[in-house]
């Protein structure tokens, strides 16, 4: 049994003719507990096998048998640059695809590189991303790179 605190806010009504906020549109999550599969990197430091906080790759299998991470739009905190680090064209095995309202359009053209990406009919697909000895190899350069002089 849980016991809740009743707390009273004082809510200010939003004027009538102030702008709506502004969504941003990624059809990625941000947990990896939400994903089926994720690539977790975990180091090693005094004897403890330590999982590296919000560093992770949701991958999926594809059809040579291989695991990948699809690409990620332009924006989200573990996005790899597609001018530093070319991605592979990837046959996943269920296609990498998010559907969108047409009001997030103009962010989406903006933020999914159309090389990469196919974009029509309310729909995206990720076509490219890159296989898991890319991706350590990617993040030791970047992300993990504050942890050097742990990784062997």
């Amino acid at each position: 049994m849980a016991i809740l605190k009743k707390t009273l806010f004082n809510l200010q009504p939003t004027p009538p003719h102030s702008a709506p906020l502004q969504q941003n549109y990624s059809p990625f999550k941000t947990s990896f507990t939400e994903y089926d599969y994720c690539l977790l990197y975990v180091l090693e430091y005094k004897g403890e096998l330590i999982q590296t906080r919000y560093v992770f790759d949701d991958v999926y299998m594809t059809k040579e048998g291989k695991w990948a991470s699809p690409l990620k739009p332009k924006g989200l905190y573990n996005t790899i640059f597609t001018d530093l680090f070319t991605p592979k064209k990837i046959n996943f095995i269920t296609p990498i695809e998010f559907e969108y309202q047409d009001v997030f359009f103009k962010q989406i053209k903006e933020n999914f590189p159309e090389v990469y990406t196919k974009i029509n009919d309310g729909k995206i697909t990720v076509e490219y991303g890159y296989y898991i000895e890319d991706l350590f190899e990617i993040r030791k350069s970047g992300l993990l790179k504050q942890y050097d002089y742990l990784i062997k």
